[in-house]
């Protein structure tokens, strides 16, 4: 509607314009008729039918339109003959025809009296601003049927507020009232000031004089004040000395704490590793035990009694000494050397113990005994007549650092086949504690190596009676000690 006023308010511009121009070219002198009142020709206009085309070339400079969140400008081009051409502005074109406000709801419009006058347009608000422009009609268009008007001077900006004398008044009330309270505040500063400058010359006038100040004076009251603040001072730097010290101890006690930390770390690791080592150690316990369960640690040696051996019946293959601790193999080129006896071993439960120590330079190493044993007919075959040897060996000729226990049966002097086998984490070149519990009630044969129990082994078929043992060897030199068979 606004916009509609606004050309509305140009049509009539132009037609007093025409109109003026009409009358001198008539010969009437327009300054006869007075001053023309644009308000009162509006009030006389009806817009109910009134429509408005686009006559002759002109831009129309469109803007404000938003797409996927941007704002685009275009100017459309008309040329008076049906055609429209819409061109994008150039920066200037955008930023002399872009506003946010236009308001012409209180334009008045002052006419000239005669023909080339000024026209005063007033009361234009643009973005907040009024806006007065003068504009001149230029004859020499109205002959050839053009009405053009151009601008006579620079047009006048001026504030919103200057057409408000009512906002005017109000914003001058209250600067007044401020100017009042303002003026009334420097009174009383004004007067403290006083005051206090008095205070400061009977106290300068008082120690100057030595003259004790009276009690509840404005000199008094300031001493007190003084003594306070000076109070205060020396209260904040002790304050803050204390801080200064307390800080420093804070941080000694920061670097003791750290270095105890890294001691406390260093200790908890060890204790954690401890820690791993003896679950390790005690879930390996556990599963020994697991194993030995209705084995050797259930078995009790009590009432168990030592077999008789017959040293009188002794048969050799290889060389063997006796020692204060026991006897030892030293012919190291003999592969099957054995010492055996008669030994009746007709009871349940029978209890073979015995130490091994063998440090042969052979390739193949072994130490052991035959238990059992019955229908021998050599010592210097491979095998024992019909036995079960019990062998702790290890053969670096199949590229392996282990040592075995073994446990092989002895079908006749020259056949034996093996029952079981297993890795131990001892090295048969130290001293190994060989323990082997025969229960024939059961057909078990259970041995163990340094405490640990390693085969567990139950027979198809009977264990026999044997009437004769024996200590093996393969290689030299290799020492038994700790020898002892008993039996239940």
């Amino acid at each position: 509607m606004k916009k509609l006023t606004i050309l509305t308010v140009l049509l009539l511009v132009t037609l007093v314009a025409w109109s003026q121009s009409t009358l001198s070219s008539m010969g009437i002198d327009p300054s006869a008729l007075g001053s023309l009142d644009l308000n009162s020709l509006l009030g006389q206009v009806d817009m109910s039918n009134a429509s408005v085309n686009l006559q002759g070339p002109v831009d129309l400079y469109i803007t404000g339109v938003k797409f996927k969140g941007k704002t685009y400008a275009a100017i459309l081009k008309y040329d008076g003959m049906g055609n429209f051409t819409v061109v994008i502005p150039s920066a200037k074109e955008m930023e002399t025809a872009k506003y946010d406000s236009l308001d012409v709801s209180n334009v008045d419009v002052v006419l000239p009296k005669t023909l080339g006058g000024v026209i005063t347009l007033k009361g234009i608000v643009v973005d907040g601003y009024v806006v007065s422009a003068d504009v001149a009609l230029d004859t020499t268009k109205v002959a050839s049927g053009n009405v053009v008007f151009s601008a006579v001077a620079p047009v006048t900006v001026t504030a919103m507020a200057d057409t408000h004398p009512q906002a005017l008044q109000a914003a001058a009330m209250a600067a007044k009232e401020k100017n009042a309270q303002l003026k009334d505040y420097i009174e009383k500063v004004a007067a403290l000031q006083k005051k206090l400058d008095a205070s400061e010359a009977a106290l300068a006038e008082a120690q100057k004089n030595a003259v004790p100040v009276d009690e509840g004076s404005a000199a008094a009251e300031l001493l007190a004040l003084r003594k306070k603040y000076a109070d205060g001072e020396k209260m904040y730097y002790e304050l803050t000395d204390k801080y200064d010290s307390g800080y420093v101890q804070y941080m000694e006690m920061q670097e003791k704490y750290a270095a105890g930390e890294k001691i406390y770390n260093e200790m908890k690791a060890k204790y954690d590793a401890g820690v791993i080592e003896y679950n390790s150690m005690k879930a390996k316990l556990a599963a020994a035990e697991a194993k030995l369960g209705g084995a050797m640690p259930m078995v009790s040696m009590e009432g168990a009694s030592t077999l008789f051996v017959d040293l009188t019946s002794l048969q050799k293959f290889g060389t063997w000494t006796e020692t204060k601790t026991g006897i030892d193999m030293t012919d190291a080129g003999a592969a099957y050397a054995k010492i055996a006896a008669q030994m009746t071993q007709a009871k349940k439960e029978i209890f073979y113990n015995f130490t091994v120590d063998a440090n042969s330079t052979l390739g193949w190493i072994g130490a052991g005994a035959h238990i059992l044993a019955s229908n021998v007919g050599s010592v210097s075959r491979y095998a024992f007549g019909k036995s079960y040897l019990v062998w702790l060996t290890k053969d670096l000729r199949t590229q392996t650092d282990a040592t075995f226990i073994q446990l092989y049966e002895s079908i006749s002097d020259g056949r034996m086949v093996q029952l079981a086998s297993k890795a131990i984490d001892g090295d048969i070149n130290s001293a190994n504690d060989v323990s082997v519990y025969v229960n024939k009630d059961t057909d078990m044969i259970v041995i163990s190596v340094n405490g640990e129990e390693m085969i567990s082994y139950k027979s198809a078929k009977d264990l026999p009676d044997g009437q004769i043992a024996a200590l093996r060897a393969a290689g030299g030199p290799v020492s038994f000690s700790g020898l002892s068979v008993k039996a239940k």
